[in-house]
């Protein structure tokens, strides 16, 4: 038995599958919606991807995954960022790179690098 059908429980079944050669049964148990973190929502009538929905191109298990998987990259929308709260829009930025920068010091201060540093060196921690 797998307990959690996220990308990890989703991801298990499908090797612990492919070990078995299709034989045997695994069951998978999930206290809420398959797909974890996962999720659209509609704001306004507009369907957006919440959650995650970025792979990283160093997550090689992911990456992998979708390969094997036979799913391809979609294109990414006009580049604007914006973060919902769960009620509202509280950050909604610039189409352009410059802009939505300067919007995003202005909201959040110079802490908006030090999280891309952060970021960074996951990463690198991540992919060793």
């Amino acid at each position: 038995a797998i307990v959690g059908a996220g990308i990890g429980g989703a991801s298990s079944a499908f090797f612990l599958n492919a070990l078995l050669e299709n034989e045997g049964q695994i069951d998978v148990f999930e206290r809420s919606d398959i797909g974890g973190r996962l999720a659209t929502t509609v704001i306004n009538g507009q369907e957006y991807e919440t959650g995650g929905s970025i792979i990283h191109p160093r997550n090689r298990y992911l990456v992998n995954f979708t390969r094997d998987l036979g799913l391809r990259e979609r294109e990414r929308p006009d580049g604007r960022l914006g973060i919902f709260d769960g009620e509202t829009m509280v950050f909604d930025g610039s189409s352009h790179t410059l802009m939505m920068i300067a919007q995003l010091v202005w909201h959040y201060g110079w802490d908006v690098f030090n999280i891309q540093n952060y970021v960074k060196d996951i990463l690198k921690d991540f992919s060793k």
